[in-house]
């Protein structure tokens, strides 16, 4: 049975575990009015085979939505180079 990753933060923290495996670090900011959580991934490299060597990290993996659950999703979904921007609130952006 696949997960319910965008909707059960426990399923979500376990995206957040695997990118902490493999160096990347997760920040996750709450917003009031009204409440969003804005999630920001930190270290996503541009290109995996050459970002050790010459450190070169992604700044733009981030999402902000009404769920910290979805937005750890979304964030994550933008660091493999996908691309949203939704209704309710759902903003991912790449600057590729």
């Amino acid at each position: 049975m696949l997960k319910a990753y965008s909707t059960d933060i426990a399923a979500a923290w376990q995206v957040v575990e695997k990118l902490a495996e493999q160096g990347i670090k997760t920040s996750i900011s709450t917003f009031l009015n009204p409440v969003v959580f804005n999630v920001v991934l930190v270290g996503v490299p541009y290109n995996p085979l050459t970002a050790q060597s010459i450190g070169m990290w992604r700044d733009d993996c981030w999402a902000t939505r009404k769920n910290v659950a979805e937005a750890i999703c979304l964030a994550a979904l933008n660091a493999v180079g996908y691309n949203h921007t939704g209704a309710n609130g759902a903003t991912v952006t790449t600057s590729s």
